[in-house]
């Protein structure tokens, strides 16, 4: 672990200090303004307040939406697989109702459209 400092942050309107040891606690805004007025730091960062910890948790939140990507993008290839495995042996037909089914859509939303105008 880093050698701390004595800081104070406020995170969502709520203020923490860090100890030198690093041990973060939760702290009311009356004793956080007499820590300031004191000449202790304010940090910005959160990462900075919180060190190793902080980039830890960066580098987890950054793991899981890559994770959360790929996931989503090998659920979409297995969808496509087995649609197209199951759709195969048909493919004419399902090929000719998803034309037929666009051409009614187009239809339907053009007559709805000159309907609203009038």
């Amino acid at each position: 672990m880093g050698v701390f400092t004595t800081a104070v942050i406020a995170i969502g309107g709520v203020w923490y200090r860090r100890d030198p040891d690093g041990a973060v606690q939760q702290i009311t805004s009356d004793v956080a303004q007499e820590l300031i007025d004191a000449g202790t730091p304010i940090i910005e960062s959160i990462s900075e307040f919180f060190g190793e910890i902080g980039d830890q948790l960066s580098e987890g939140a950054l793991d899981l939406i890559r994770g959360a990507g790929v996931a989503v993008l090998d659920a979409t290839q297995a969808t496509y697989t087995l649609a197209s495995s199951i759709v195969a042996p048909r493919r004419v037909e399902a090929v000719a109702v998803g034309w037929a089914m666009l051409i009614y859509t187009l239809t339907a939303f053009t007559i709805y459209n000159k309907m609203k105008e009038n």
